[in-house]
């Protein structure tokens, strides 16, 4: 798949584009093809492009940044240490992908403006987050409150560091690495303390950089992971088992932070004979139609509860009887529409919200693929998405569902040497 993701140089006042290596030299502006990787920080691959100085002309070229500026936004793009490609691309095919992206998700409407004159930095969040699990980092996330995107991205706990890792070794390495499957036979030794350990099951020392290759590339009995999880992932596991905070035991996951209840809130949720009576309102789309089955969300900032309520064929609303408080209001699956979400709203009795008004993500049913959507997904839209005959998916539905998700399942990759691997485990020390 071909992109094109735009970085903000912020304190130089110009921005850089990356886009695919793949096009005729003619359309380069600049072509980096002598590097020869990131390396480590503090090291500099060699190789320097041959069209540097008309790169920094063009980068000049809008008259609002200086040669210096130029040159310096110039240097930070190529160099390895900031953590950019080693093929980075300034190049007007990429400026034009970056436009039609921007219309593409409502941000520009025809005509478009021609690649040259494109210099804004209007779309940068957006692309970013759309195209950021295909790369080595983190997904943005465009809802932070979308529980089943953060589930996808494993950031339920945290953005990054240890709670993370925490969470990918529940998903990823504790169905081996166990307590349960040692008794049972299993080679996979359990990983606590595994930094006090002089050298791993390899011979290799314990080092990060040891640690993380074979995560990456496995062995005789373990998957290699590098199709699944990329450095940012790892990056995170690694610092969870280096802390000594790993291993948890037992089969349920690690406590959420996020829960925020208290042993007695200012007020309690009646529970019972209470369907409605509570604050209401209405969601259309921007169109004007109404939206019938819009799942509406409040959230009691005191307590997190979420309390979700489903939109009639007339596009109306009605919660149930709520303590009054202050609240945030959300779409909890918006799926083809972008996501909504008003903070601060008071409760107290049977208000009248403001209406809502979704906008569509997309002109077709055809979505784009992006983390958002993909983590909001169902098990059966999943495997609507994938190619393959009727008599396979049931073959799937019927050998596979009884213990899998499907959104787990379909995600996670394996290469051949991996899957026997995992099959292995399955049969033998579930």
């Amino acid at each position: 798949m071909e992109v094109a993701v735009k970085i903000p140089v912020l304190f130089f006042g110009v921005f850089l584009f990356m886009a695919s290596p793949c096009h005729s030299q003619a359309e380069d502006i600049l072509s980096v093809e002598g590097f020869t990787g990131l390396g480590p920080v503090g090291e500099v691959a060699e190789g320097k492009p041959e069209n540097r100085q008309e790169a920094i002309t063009i980068l000049a070229a809008p008259g609002e940044n200086s040669f210096a500026q130029a040159r310096r936004t110039y240097e930070q793009a190529v160099d390895p240490r900031f953590g950019l490609i080693p093929s980075v691309r300034i190049e007007r095919s990429g400026l034009k992908r970056i436009i039609q992206l921007g219309e593409i998700m409502g941000a520009m409407k025809p005509p478009l403006p021609s690649p040259e004159k494109y210099i804004a930095a209007r779309f940068y969040q957006e692309a970013s987050a759309s195209l950021a699990s295909q790369g080595s980092g983190r997904a943005i996330l465009t809802d932070d409150l979308q529980r089943s995107t953060r589930q996808y991205t494993f950031q339920s706990a945290a953005r990054s560091g240890a709670p993370r890792g925490e969470e990918i070794y529940f998903f990823k390495c504790w169905m081996c690495h166990n307590q349960y499957t040692v008794k049972a036979g299993t080679p996979a030794p359990l990983l606590k303390d595994l930094f006090q350990r002089p050298r791993l099951s390899d011979g290799r020392p314990v080092t990060d950089e040891n640690v993380a290759a074979k995560i990456r590339n496995g062995g005789p009995g373990m998957p290699a992971y590098r199709y699944t999880l990329n450095d940012a992932d790892i990056a995170d596991l690694i610092t969870y088992v280096r802390e000594g905070k790993c291993c948890f035991e037992g089969d349920e996951p690690p406590p959420n932070p996020w829960y925020r209840a208290k042993a007695e809130p200012s007020a309690e949720l009646q529970v019972t004979n209470n369907l409605n009576g509570g604050p209401r309102g209405a969601v259309r789309e921007a169109s004007g139609n109404p939206l019938e089955g819009i799942m509406v969300q409040l959230i009691w900032q005191e307590t997190s509860i979420r309390t979700t309520v489903y939109s009639n064929e007339a596009g109306r609303y009605e919660f149930p009887q709520l303590p009054a408080g202050t609240y945030t209001l959300r779409i909890a699956r918006p799926l083809e529409f972008k996501p909504y979400r008003r903070e601060s709203v008071q409760i107290n009795g049977a208000n009248q919200l403001q209406e809502i008004v979704l906008e569509r993500v997309s002109d077709s049913e055809l979505l784009p693929t992006t983390v958002d959507i993909a983590g909001q997904l169902s098990g059966a839209e999943w495997l609507m998405n994938l190619s393959g005959t009727s008599q396979e998916k049931r073959l799937f539905v019927r050998t596979c569902n009884w213990c899998h998700a499907y959104q787990l399942t379909f995600r996670t990759r394996y290469d051949e040497h991996g899957w026997r691997q995992v099959i292995d485990r399955m049969t033998h020390y579930a």
